[in-house]
């Protein structure tokens, strides 16, 4: 039995939010969902439906931007559960440092997760950044103990079409 997966999807979402706020990894909290099988075969086989993209995720800005954002959450979700981060790679733009790196720690084998990795609160705050607009979200990521730990990323949602995640990072705990 491999038991390597949880640890594996740890310390990618780990070292994922240290390199996204440059503070030290040992600081953060250790956000991961709790294993309830093994890893599955070498390739992905998504074991849910891929979420539906809702029509205000289309809506004009800024309006739309917040649930794009939810959106995209539920896609990182649904790649952190299956394995299938093709329609989170769709939804990031190239240039997107911390997109890329979720799309890569999610692309193969998962353990399946009987809570989201990421559950997210409301949009807090919106502003033009000039590449597109900035939904800042408070996220819950799930922890050890199988709580939440809240912070405060930046997703920047471009306003050309297709949508997508131009940014993504951490700004505070």
């Amino acid at each position: 039995m491999n038991r390597t997966g949880p640890a594996a999807l740890t310390l990618g979402a780990l070292l994922l939010l240290a390199s996204c706020s440059g503070e030290d990894a040992d600081a953060e909290p250790r956000p991961r969902p709790t294993a309830t099988s093994e890893a599955t075969s070498a390739s992905p086989t998504p074991t849910e439906p891929a979420p539906t993209m809702p029509a205000q995720a289309n809506a004009p800005f800024p309006e739309g931007a917040p649930a794009f954002t939810k959106y995209y959450v539920d896609v990182l979700n649904h790649a952190a559960r299956t394995g299938d981060s093709s329609r989170l790679k769709a939804l990031s733009a190239d240039e997107c440092v911390g997109c890329t790196q979720y799309v890569e720690n999610f692309d193969g084998p998962r353990v399946n997760a009987t809570q989201p990795l990421w559950a997210m609160g409301n949009a807090v705050e919106l502003e033009d950044t000039g590449d597109g607009l900035g939904v800042v979200a408070e996220i819950g990521a799930l922890n050890d103990a199988g709580g939440r730990d809240m912070f405060k990323i930046a997703f920047v949602v471009s306003d050309d079409e297709p949508r997508r995640i131009v940014e993504l990072y951490r700004i505070e705990k």
